[in-house]
């Protein structure tokens, strides 16, 4: 995600924004320890920004690298849950010079594979002037892929009206969910959602999840199903000044969701951001990256990769646990059963890995 200059909040924004987004208890008791299973296993050591969906028992991986002067959204396989990657093909690539190719993320549509991706254009000096996040298709596994659709495009025009960071899911009625975030300037961004009935071809109308009654950077979305037949979506936002995660809960699938409420906040005014989620057994799982171990990063990019943990559906959270340490870029989650799971993320030295997990 591109990052902009921290917006200036008024105190009157401040108060009102506050209210509105509690923090929830940071619960010692609620603590369930995370443990790596084995080392991180190197996916590809030029890539970044992995995300990963099940098919037939193969996890489908998409990621972007740049090699040669090309920008690549690639798609790699595992047969043994992480254990392994072998490299697929292809999905698109550009003169790297001239776009900005990342955000890969796949989804099993009955067997049909979709990779939806931001495909923004730049001029010669490396300003975005056309935005995009496209939808392709693979029908053979992952190998070969067509162009779908687009999910969403406009023109680049001031003040900034970026889009950003696609993420699918199949809803219970069988449609597929795709989640974004739209800047509306450079201190306003907010999340939200278009659903397609014909897998992929045609997406319905803008229907909004988070941001639209406050002005805050919102973005960065992850949603997973949890318990009592709930979704939680978790996002990074910048309501109080400094970037948090926040969670909201839909008990209607996605079709409207509950007030904010802060899960965690780094100390000492420093940034956590970039959150993924996933239901390990009955155990709500949150990554994100957080600059508090080196404040002195601009962002949270190349900090360290947390995770806390929720047993009781959110009302509750764990303290943070170090995942990976400094160095670390945009991690990803994915499920293995109930008691394991694989974090993705990018680390310097080794590029993009998976590494295995269990609570």
């Amino acid at each position: 995600m591109v990052r902009l200059l921290r917006s200036l909040f008024t105190a009157a924004l401040a108060l009102s924004t506050l209210a509105n987004a509690a923090v929830v208890p940071i619960a010692g008791l609620d603590k369930r320890d995370v443990t790596p299973v084995a080392d991180p296993v190197v996916v590809d050591s030029r890539g970044v920004n992995m995300r990963v969906t099940l098919r037939d028992g193969v996890l489908i991986a998409g990621y972007s690298t740049i090699e040669n002067g090309r920008a690549y959204i690639r798609s790699a396989q595992s047969t043994n849950n992480g254990k392994s990657w072998t490299p697929l093909g292809i999905v698109t690539d550009r003169v790297a010079s001239e776009t900005d190719l990342s955000n890969a993320f796949p989804l099993n549509v009955n067997g049909r594979l979709l990779m939806a991706f931001r495909n923004h254009d730049k001029d010669a000096s490396g300003k975005l002037t056309y935005y995009r996040l496209t939808i392709c298709e693979s029908t053979d596994g992952g190998l070969k892929w067509d162009f779908l659709s687009q999910l969403d495009e406009r023109a680049a025009v001031s003040p900034k009206n970026g889009l950003w960071e696609p993420f699918l899911r199949i809803a219970k009625d069988g449609s597929i969910q795709a989640y974004y975030s739209a800047e509306n300037n450079d201190g306003d961004q907010d999340n939200i959602m278009k659903k397609s009935i014909n897998g992929g071809k045609d997406w319905s109308s803008i229907i909004p999840v988070t941001g639209s009654a406050v002005t805050a950077r919102d973005g960065m979305m992850g949603v997973a199903e949890i318990g009592n037949n709930q979704l939680m979506v978790v996002f990074e936002s910048q309501l109080t000044g400094h970037m948090g995660i926040y969670a909201m809960i839909s008990t209607n699938d996605g079709a409207t969701w509950e007030s904010r409420r802060q899960i965690y906040a780094a100390t000492s005014g420093n940034e956590a951001g970039a959150p993924q989620i996933i239901y390990v057994g009955s155990t709500i799982v949150v990554n994100f990256m957080s600059n508090e171990a080196k404040p002195e990063l601009p962002d949270v990019d190349g900090g360290q990769q947390k995770i806390i943990t929720s047993t009781n559906n959110g009302e509750s959270w764990s303290a943070a646990q170090v995942l990976s340490g400094l160095g670390s870029h945009w991690p990803g989650l994915h499920t293995i059963d109930s008691s394991h799971f694989l974090s993705l993320y990018s680390f310097n030295g080794k590029g993009l890995v998976s590494q295995e997990f269990t609570l």
